[in-house]
């Protein structure tokens, strides 16, 4: 009989700080999503396994944090929701569901570990992978979560086991019946729930054994194929074990120490331990905001994204708070990067870095930083590329079909596709920020019509309204101040308003009385 007293409601912070980290987890996982989805090689499939993991993590951390989540009275294997949706959800019905979710994950990292090992297995022709175990594991991994829902549905207790059971072994717990949303299981009374440990034991030892096998055999294929692979390749793939391994483990440790102290908790009846024992859900719940944020930080590509993201928005508030940009950053803002590889703008940047095929200094070679795939290839590799690049009888598609077998051949296609990927994704972006500018025109160019129409007011009260109206568009106030300059488009010689015609016939003449007060000293310094 445990001496247990079950508190009537939980603490105040319980579900402040559970929604805290949700709070923190949301935005953090939408963008570990958006980057996998969208900054991942088009062509690789990896990030479909990485997609698995995110869904089946984030899923989880919402429903434990947000929609149900659970106050528990350890060492009583029982509980309740602290979520509105109890009327409509038991108790006993969200834990099925909650188990359920969290055991896909374990289905999700074998698929990204066994894609790690198929990936550098195939870089080794004496090596041929053993389809027949990667299948069984696959299948064996998605019956998990199958039948944990299974055993722990089969563990419900009636209401005459649970009054019974609470009677029993926590009769200082009687009135936590009264609850609404509690569940309550007694392995004592209904052994399914004790089946439930022997089944997640079961699965968790052969799966580990294999992650460790898969782990192991895809470090010695590596270090088997370094000498045989350029450094750029073996680097790339190493990083990605590196990430997922760091993905996988960290937020492991998250999982298994509370769920190791809440098991010595109920099985040793330490009932003082109560409240630390259910406030360790915390850490189970934060396991989605550290996998994320390992996710991004160790991935190269990701890592970048985020830095761009944050360095264009602190250039968005820059230009939205300031005044007219200069002629040159407007220029600057429709231009593009020429060439079939570089970002399709209206013109060319002066003196900025083409892309690969754009524009080039006289030695051929394209301005900027060096491309990711052309650090580590062979100097004849290399050379090939430019020859591809540079041959004006190709046409873009042409080049490109090349340059992709080119890569392929010098196995840096994932680095190759991840620049196209890249390229892609800026283009489209611009694009859409060009549209954008050109809807908004028409309406920005009435606004600024009626400002200069309006004679009411004084000239620094038309600075301040057309001010106004460049702080909340900027590039289309700039642009057609830009193009609403007299003589635009005439040559600068030609340029100057009213006036500047005279000017221009002044200088002339001024220029020939010069020349004829030379020819007159000509002709005296002959005559002597």
């Amino acid at each position: 009989m445990s001496q247990l007293e079950c508190p009537t409601k939980a603490p105040a912070y319980y579900t402040f700080v559970l929604h805290t980290v949700a709070a923190v987890s949301v935005p953090v996982n939408v963008l570990a999503l958006y980057l996998v989805w969208y900054n991942s090689p088009k062509s690789s499939k990896y990030r479909f396994c990485l997609l698995y993991v995110q869904i089946c993590m984030f899923v989880t951390e919402i429903y434990m944090s947000v929609i149900c989540p659970g106050y528990y009275f350890f060492p009583m294997l029982g509980g309740y929701s602290t979520s509105f949706l109890t009327a409509y959800i038991s108790g006993h019905i969200s834990a099925v569901f909650y188990l359920f979710v969290f055991c896909f994950e374990l289905p999700a990292y074998l698929s990204c570990f066994l894609y790690r090992n198929v990936c550098v297995a195939d870089l080794d022709p004496s090596r041929k992978p053993r389809k027949s175990l990667m299948y069984g594991f696959l299948m064996f991994t998605h019956i998990f979560p199958f039948a944990t829902a299974f055993c722990i549905h089969l563990a419900k207790l009636t209401d005459e086991q649970a009054y019974q059971g609470l009677k029993t072994y926590f009769p200082k717990c009687m009135h936590v019946l009264t609850i609404q949303g509690f569940a309550y299981y007694e392995f004592r009374i209904n052994v399914w729930i004790g089946i439930i440990g022997i089944v997640a034991v079961v699965f968790l030892f052969f799966t580990s054994s294999y992650f460790i096998y898969l782990t192991s055999d895809t470090i010695i294929i590596l270090k088997n194929l370094k000498f045989h692979m350029s450094d750029q390749s073996f680097n790339m793939h190493k990083s990605a074990l590196i990430s997922l391994l760091l993905q996988c483990s960290i937020p492991v440790l998250v999982i298994i120490l509370p769920i190791y102290f809440i098991g010595v908790v109920v099985a040793k009846d330490l009932h003082e331990y109560q409240e630390m024992a259910t406030d360790s859900m915390f850490l189970l719940g934060s396991h989605s905001l550290l996998s994320s944020s390992i996710l991004i930080i160790s991935n190269p590509t990701y890592r970048l994204k985020v830095v761009e993201m944050l360095k264009k928005n602190l250039v968005f508030q820059t230009i939205t708070l300031g005044k007219f940009k200069p002629k040159h950053e407007l220029n600057s803002t429709f231009d593009g990067q020429q060439g079939p590889f570089g970002p399709q703008g209206f013109g060319g940047q002066q003196n900025a870095p083409g892309g690969f095929g754009g524009q080039q200094p006289d030695n051929g070679r394209p301005r900027g930083p060096p491309l990711p795939f052309l650090q580590n290839v062979t100097d004849e590799a290399r050379k090939e590329f430019f020859e591809i690049v540079s041959n004006e009888n190709l046409t873009i598609r042409e080049i490109e079909s090349q340059t992709a077998q080119w890569a392929q051949t010098n196995g840096v296609s994932d680095l190759y596709n991840e620049v196209q990927s890249n390229k892609t994704a800026f283009e489209n972006e611009k694009k859409q920020n060009i549209s954008t500018v050109i809807s908004n025109v028409p309406s920005v160019q009435s606004s600024l019509q009626a400002i200069f129409d309006n004679k009411d007011q004084t000239q620094s009260q038309i600075r301040e309204t057309i001010d106004n109206l460049h702080q909340q568009y900027p590039l289309e106030v700039d642009t057609l101040m830009q193009i609403g300059r007299p003589n635009h488009f005439e040559p600068e010689e030609q340029q100057g308003g009213a006036g500047g015609e005279r000017n221009n016939k002044k200088k002339q003449n001024k220029n020939k009385n010069k020349k004829n007060k030379k020819n007159k000293n000509s002709d005296a310094t002959d005559s002597e």
